[in-house]
């Protein structure tokens, strides 16, 4: 398995945690950890897993599919 970039929830916010150093970054919004967390997978060609509210895994993105998202998004 390659390197992982999670989003995570934490108390009222949400956090960036690389799964070796744990948690990176706190962020008032899910919408704004996300953000930061493609961006890092895209530096370390990473994956970003997604957790709910819960704590509970809800979605992986491989690093070719947020490569070509990034991409489509350009003008």
């Amino acid at each position: 398995m390659g390197r992982e970039i999670h989003v995570v929830p934490e108390q009222d916010n949400w956090a960036v945690e690389d799964g070796k150093s744990g948690i990176g970054a706190i962020y008032e919004t899910r919408e704004e950890a996300l953000r930061e967390a493609h961006r890092l997978a895209l530096e370390q060609d990473a994956a970003v897993v997604v957790h709910g509210g819960d704590g509970q895994i809800r979605d992986r993105e491989d690093p070719e599919v947020i490569r070509a998202e990034t991409e489509a998004d350009l003008p």
